[in-house]
C-alpha cells in the first residue's frame, strides 16, 4: 500500500540468483498522486537516541537520512525558523 511520504519496495531472492514476476502493483487511495523526486529524497528525520558532550554542553544530534539522486542539491535544516545546518551534497 502506498502511504503519504516516502515509500520503498524491496524484493529479496532467498534462493537462486534471479527472480521473475508476472505482475507488480503499487496500490493506494484513488486520490493518491505520485510525485517525481528532484535531486534528493528525504527518507527520515529523527532525534538521535543519545547525547554528545561538546564544549561542556550536552547536545542531541538530529539524524537526517537522505537519498542523493543527482546534481548538487543543498540540504538545509531549520529548527524553530532558524537555520541550524546547510551543506551542499
Amino acid at each position: 500500500m502506498l502511504r503519504k511520504g516516502g515509500n520503498s519496495v524491496t524484493i529479496t531472492v532467498l534462493e537462486g540468483s534471479w527472480i521473475l514476476f508476472d505482475q507488480v502493483q503499487l496500490l493506494g487511495a484513488a486520490a493518491t498522486m505520485v510525485q517525481r523526486p528532484n535531486q534528493l529524497v528525504v527518507q527520515s528525520v529523527a532525534p538521535a537516541p543519545y547525547e554528545l558532550v561538546a564544549d561542556g554542553r550536552r547536545r542531541q544530534p538530529l539524524l537526517v537520512q537522505v537519498e542523493h539522486l543527482r546534481g548538487a542539491p543543498r540540504l538545509q535544516v531549520r529548527l524553530d525558523k532558524q537555520m541550524i545546518f546547510s551543506e551542499l551534497l
